[in-house]
Parts: C-alpha cells; structure tokens; sequence
C-alpha cells in the first residue's frame, strides 16, 4: 500500500471550518522521489522507493516515509551523509 493513497480523497468532509485558500498553495514543488534522482542521490525510482520507505530519507529534519512528498522551495532533504536545500530558478 502507498503511504499516500491513505489520505482521505479531496472532496471528503472534514471535521474543520476553514476553506483551503487555493492562492496559499505553494505553486512550486517536485517530489521527494523526483529530487533525490535528479540530484542523483539515487539511479531509480526504485532505489528512491526503498530509501525512503526504509527511513534513510530526512526532510526538513524529520524522516519522510512518502516518497511522494511534495518539496517547495527551502525545503531541506538528507540523504546518508549529504543535505541539499530545494531551491527553484527564477523565471
């Protein structure tokens, strides 16, 4: 089971008032699979699912176990012995 397919879909009630403001949405961001091949921390997307599902992927300090985790702009991704922060070109 992918860890991201537990969450509720985006139309289901949920317990709080408050409307998601669409224009708050980062605009930006490239997933946590994604960014550990195109820094090629990694050579697949298979070794980027066992790495992080085996927990030696931190995010913002924290271990990340979605390899489907959105990363936005100054987010920070560790990987064994190296720390790379997500940083996006200006257009």
């Amino acid at each position: 089971m992918d860890p991201v397919s537990s969450n509720p879909p985006a139309d289901a009630p949920h317990g709080g008032t408050e409307e998601a403001d669409a224009s708050s949405a980062p605009a930006e961001f490239i997933r946590l699979d994604q960014f550990l091949k195109v820094q090629r921390l990694v050579s697949s997307g298979g070794e980027a699912k066992w790495a992080v599902r085996a927990g030696r992927v931190r995010v913002n300090d924290e271990v990340e176990l979605r390899r489907g985790r959105k990363l936005v702009d100054g987010d920070s991704v560790t990987f064994e012995d190296m720390t790379l922060q997500v940083a996006f070109d200006a257009e």
